[in-house]
């Protein structure tokens, strides 16, 4: 697990790991519509470069895809990639290109889309546990970039002026302000230029927030449990603490006189023994007619009249905000009620969890078999989904543990442990060993493999 600033930098060490394949695929779709729109708007080159501009989510979507597909495996070929291009335009295709496209965070939470395939309410409850603590880096990494961007324009522009002769009276920076195509479109090929470069950069960035996002929410219980043995460090540390602060016997044994010598010294003072007289506003106590020295008070019964009022409605507001704080209380917690939870499983089964196909028709006859063979072959990715795949698709449809779309590992393992809770053991092993090859790009044993294999013949091989 990296710091949000450490994931940044490994975004870059991405495109510089694979700085042809994605640059290629951010020109698959920019170049073309570049040139289209140069042709069809030649007149307007300042609509040409906003149209370009605004359909800047459409050209980083096959760098992300490659991307993901390189940091859990290989990385695939352009031809493959162009390929699949048009199913990666339409995911979320209208969002990302009306309300979110203004996201500040709009490289962070692409993945949610393109590769988690949420949209709706699912999108907008896994982007708001995503944002929780990587918002201000995926804001400032937009920032940056479009910062970066600017000046890469700004800084072709000043290298284009000092190219040109002494003797030629031409301004480029006024460009704008001619009425000739040709210098219109040499402006809007200085941005394309500049958005080129940051282009991937910025993909690969907000991937590797997304992917080190991910990887602390699976993490959070390994963090809890440093938590409580730093606690119980720490009540050690203080019990030691409290016995060293204890007071020799020989501060106990100081003489009485000596005490009560100091005793009378103190109640002698004239400091502490002086004796002050205070008298309070006639609205607020009732002066004492006895007292000689209180005169008659002006009649000021009408401030102690407002701050009655005042008073009044200051305790209706707070009875208001006490109100509306247990409603606020009732609807967020309107799933629990005091003996049990409400069934909160889902109307419709989910297919696809963590991008992953979850139709039992996307299974083989023999998932364990099949496997293993993979295993064997060397595809440790491949086996390990796929075993890890067959275990969701029959809690799914023999033990009807409510999964959702949205839900991590953590989810899955959480839920398993509720509702079928038999198998959470043999599902945490799996869980393991699946994080282990996927993320952290390590090889368990065979031994280890095989085992759950043999394991998933004897606990989902059978038809109930």
């Amino acid at each position: 697990m990296r710091s949000h600033y450490e994931a940044l930098d490994l975004g870059i060490a991405m495109v510089r790991r694979w700085p042809r394949q994605l640059y290629f695929a951010w020109l698959v779709l920019a170049a073309p519509v570049f040139v289209l729109l140069n042709l069809v708007l030649a007149s307007q080159p300042v609509l040409v470069l906003l149209v370009f501009w605004w359909l800047k989510p459409l050209y980083e979507r096959l760098p992300l895809w490659l991307v993901s597909q390189a940091v859990f495996g290989e990385m695939p070929t352009l031809r493959a990639g162009v390929k699949k291009l048009p199913s990666l335009l339409k995911p979320g295709l209208f969002g990302v290109l009306t309300w979110r496209r203004f996201s500040p965070s709009r490289s962070f939470l692409a993945p949610v889309v393109l590769l988690e395939g949420l949209s709706g309410a699912d999108h907008s409850q896994r982007s708001q546990v995503l944002s929780r603590s990587a918002s201000s880096a995926s804001f400032w990494l937009t920032v940056l970039g479009m910062h970066i961007e600017q000046f890469l324009s700004f800084g072709i522009l000043a290298l284009a002026a000092l190219l040109i002769p002494g003797g030629v009276d031409l301004d480029i920076f006024s460009v704008f302000a001619v009425d000739e195509p040709t210098l219109g479109f040499f402006l809007n090929a200085v941005y394309f230029l500049a958005a080129m470069i940051i282009g991937p950069v910025y993909v690969a960035c907000g991937f590797a927030l997304y992917i080190n996002r991910r990887v602390t929410l699976e993490g959070w219980d390994i963090e809890l449990g440093f938590r409580r043995l730093a606690a119980r460090l720490a009540a050690v540390g203080a019990l030691f603490f409290a016995v060293a602060m204890v007071p020799p016997p020989a501060w106990a044994e100081e003489p009485r006189e000596v005490s009560a010598k100091a005793i009378e010294e103190v109640l002698g003072d004239e400091d502490f023994g002086g004796v002050e007289t205070f008298r309070c506003p006639a609205i607020f106590c009732e002066p004492s007619t006895d007292d000689p020295e209180v005169t008659e008070a002006t009649d000021l019964g009408w401030i102690a009249d407002l701050f009655a009022v005042l008073a009044g409605v200051i305790e209706i507001l707070l009875w208001a905000l006490l109100a509306a704080l247990i409603a606020y209380l009732v609807w967020r917690f309107r799933l629990w009620t005091f003996l049990t939870v409400k069934d909160q499983t889902p109307k419709e089964r989910v297919t696809v969890l963590m991008g992953m196909s979850v139709a039992p028709e996307s299974l083989p006859d023999d998932p364990a078999s099949e496997a293993r063979s993979q295993w064997q072959n060397g595809q440790y990715r491949q086996a390990s989904s796929l075993l890890y795949r067959a275990t969701l698709v029959a809690l799914l449809d023999r033990f009807r543990v409510p999964f959702a779309n949205g839900d991590t590992e953590g989810d899955c393992l959480r839920k398993a442990r509720a509702s079928a809770p038999d198998t959470a053991d043999y599902l945490r092993r799996l869980t393991a060993l699946w994080q282990l090859v996927a993320y952290a790009h390590e090889q368990p044993s065979d031994a280890e493999f095989g085992e759950l294999c043999r394991l998933w013949s004897l606990q989902f091989g059978e038809q109930p």
